[in-house]
């Protein structure tokens, strides 16, 4: 069994979540291939002055990415292939396109908050065993905090 509490927010900032990410690579491109050259971690603080990341204001999972991926899938941008592929103990499979699990994510979502009550700023704890609706429930949990 999984247990999982969630804050429900519409609005993290993005540049909190990358804050303590600082990298700075250089490719080198040599015969079509991409290749990550080694770096001189001498003077940290120079490196992240150079890291000049776009970060948008506000980052929502499921509609930053999620939603985004399946746009793609839907418009031909992007050959779909699966957002969750999850294969049980006995060998049964369920397997979702980003577009199903959009999908499937908003009406979860919109059970939540209108039959249910679920407003941005709640916490959620979700119980289940290891099976797709689990992942479902979460995506529709941040969901739910969207505008």
């Amino acid at each position: 069994m999984a247990c999982v509490t969630l804050t429900i927010r519409c609005k993290v900032s993005a540049a909190r979540i990358l804050r303590s990410i600082c990298l700075v690579s250089s490719r080198s491109f040599s015969q079509g291939k991409t290749s990550l050259a080694a770096q001189n971690f001498t003077d940290y603080k120079s490196i992240c002055d150079q890291y000049k990341p776009e970060v948008p204001e506000y980052f929502n999972f499921a509609k930053d990415v999620v939603d985004n991926w399946a746009q793609s899938e839907k418009e031909g941008r992007r050959p779909p292939s699966p957002a969750l592929w999850w294969v049980s103990e006995q060998g049964s499979q369920v397997e979702w396109s980003f577009v199903e699990l959009a999908l499937e994510s908003k009406k979860a979502a919109t059970v939540l908050s209108e039959q249910g009550g679920l407003r941005e700023g709640d916490r959620v704890v979700v119980i289940l065993p290891r099976v797709p609706e689990w992942w479902l429930l979460n995506l529709a949990c941040i969901r739910t905090g969207e505008k």
